[in-house]
């Protein structure tokens, strides 16, 4: 959650001083925002996907919980950097959805029970 603090936060610092630099050197805010802003904030958000699937996979393999074909956390974090949000979102669907029914305990089967 802090995290989301301090993107918000640099999100409108940088806005700011890209006003601020726009109006002292005639630059149109808008294409200050466009080339600056925006690309700082795409790569903002990448390295938070990165962290975060990496910090994930590395708690999963510390509980030994499976993960979809034992990859490294190095390599989640890779995937989170290259892709972003696109590779948090396949973690989520591979590791969560395909391996669900291998994490959970079996169930006794009240039919079958003594």
């Amino acid at each position: 959650m802090d995290s989301v603090k301090i993107l918000i936060i640099a999100f409108f610092v940088l806005l700011i001083a890209s006003l601020v630099l726009s109006s002292t050197f005639g630059i149109a805010p808008i294409a200050l925002v466009w080339n600056i802003v925006l690309p700082a904030l795409i790569i903002a958000i990448h390295i938070m996907c990165s962290v975060a699937l990496f910090r994930e996979a590395k708690i999963r393999m510390e509980n030994r919980i499976k993960v979809f074909a034992d990859l490294d956390p190095v390599f989640w974090g890779l995937v989170g950097l290259v892709f972003g949000i696109l590779g948090l979102l396949s973690y989520r669907v591979i590791n969560d959805y395909f391996t669900s029914k291998a994490n959970q305990p079996e169930q006794d089967n009240p039919i079958t029970r003594p």
